[in-house]
Parts: structure tokens; sequence; C-alpha cells
């Protein structure tokens, strides 16, 4: 049996911070526990994070939960990664790999469909633009090609990749 534990503290050099802690109880009767620390400062970040992952979360059909990855330290205590920007050494590609898919932003998985010939930086820019003219992902999925192609440095091959990535997901939704 599991138990949620939400306690806000105060830590040694006066920082405040949310703990979130799962306990749950062993066969052998005793208790392994997990425990979030979020220092207040942050939380309007790490509640920005979960409601993409929650939105994100809504448009996916799995028969099975998948696992967010998060960094453990020997002390148990697990560090939340909420943004691209808290690892800016890490490309997208690499945060695919490593954690998946669902790990990735919106622009960085726009990013991914053209990073052909552009730096890491650079495609997940022009996904920035790209979802802002085209008004979020849902208006790129249904922009027409001449729309795309009209705007700055998607050509042929970025816009295809584009609207053939919007059909396989119509066709996944479908199916």
């Amino acid at each position: 049996m599991r138990h949620y534990f939400f306690d806000l503290k105060q830590g040694g050099k006066g920082h405040n911070f949310l703990q979130i802690s799962c306990s749950e109880r062993q066969r052998d009767g005793s208790y392994h526990r997990n425990r979030i620390i979020i220092f207040l400062r942050d939380l309007p970040m790490v509640i920005e994070a979960l409601t993409s992952v929650c939105h994100h979360a809504s448009y996916l059909k799995l028969d099975q939960p998948r696992q967010v990855a998060v960094q453990a330290e020997k002390s148990q205590d697990l560090k939340l990664s909420t943004s691209p920007e808290a690892d800016a050494s890490v490309a997208p590609i690499n945060r695919l790999k490593k954690n998946g898919a669902c790990s990735l932003t919106d622009e960085e998985l726009v990013s991914l469909l053209f990073s052909a010939g552009l730096s890491g930086g650079q495609s997940v820019e022009l996904a920035k633009k790209l979802l802002k003219e085209c008004g979020g992902v849902i208006g790129l999925s249904k922009a027409p090609v001449n729309q795309l192609k009209s705007l700055p440095d998607i050509g042929d091959v970025r816009s295809s990749a584009i609207l053939a990535a919007s059909e396989l997901a119509r066709r996944i939704n479908v199916g």
C-alpha cells in the first residue's frame, strides 16, 4: 500500500521547499520511501511542466502508463528537471534517446523533424517560430503546404516532414 505526503519545509539557509514523499509498504513489513523536493521559487516552473505533461498525456492513448525519467541521488531524494534549459548541453535528440519522446517539448519534437542542416539550438528556435505562426501543434497539423513553405527557412523538405508527421499522427488516432 502506498501513502503520499505533502510537506512544506524550511531548509538550513531559510529556503522554503515542498517535499512530496511516497511511502510504500514492503512484503517484509518495512517501508520504502521516495522523496521529491521542489524549492518554492521553482514551483511555478514545476506547475507549468506538470501542466504540459498532463496536456500531452491527454493526447496519448496508451494501454500502459509511461514513467517520467528522474534522477535519483544516493540519498533517495529525487531531483525533477522541469525544462530543457535546466540542462542546455543535452540536445533534443539525446534527450529523446535517453528519456523517450514524451520528455520533449512541442518545439523540440518539431525541431527533430527538420534538424538536418541546423544546430540543435537553431532548429528549436525555428520550431518555436513555426509553432507561434501556426498557433501551436494543432494549427501546425492543419496548415496547408503553401503556408508552411511561405515561412522563412521552411522549404519543400521541412514542410513535407511536418505534413508526413501530421498524417502519421492522424492515422494513429483513427486506427
